[in-house]
Parts: structure tokens; C-alpha cells; sequence
């Protein structure tokens, strides 16, 4: 049910966040998203334990460009 109506115009003027969201798609996160007008994305994990495992995963074998970061909620 995530829904960014920008993103699909962003993907097609950077293939690299259309890249990443099939990456985080195949990681099998509970959800991804691009943020806003782009072009970041964000991921939904179920646990903190599934959350290192996908940082771990975009970590390995990524472009230098790419920076991951692992956060909790505040609730």
C-alpha cells in the first residue's frame, strides 16, 4: 500500500533508483519506497534482525555512491 506518485518519473530520469528499488524488492523487504521527489529510498523491515541482514546485503558489492543507513522508529 506505499505509493509515490513521482516515483516512477524519477526511475525513468535515474535508473539507478528503479535499480535499487528491484534490489530491495528481491532482498524481500516487508516494504520500499522512494522518498519524497527522490531520489532516495527507504525499506520497512519486520525485525532489527532482517534490517542488518538488508544493510548488510546493499552494503556488499554496491556503488560507491550508495549509502546505506539503519534506523529504528522513535515509537
Amino acid at each position: 500500500r506505499l505509493h509515490n506518485r513521482l516515483q516512477p518519473v524519477a526511475e525513468r530520469l535515474c535508473p539507478a533508483v528503479a535499480a535499487l528499488q528491484g534490489r530491495l524488492q528481491r532482498l524481500q523487504a516487508a516494504g520500499c519506497l522512494m522518498s519524497g521527489s527522490g531520489t532516495s529510498l527507504f525499506a520497512l523491515c519486520r525485525d532489527r534482525g532482517e534490517a542488518l541482514h538488508l544493510a548488510r546485503q546493499l552494503r556488499h558489492g554496491s556503488d560507491e555512491g550508495l549509502s546505506v543507513f539503519l534506523v529504528r522508529s522513535c515509537s
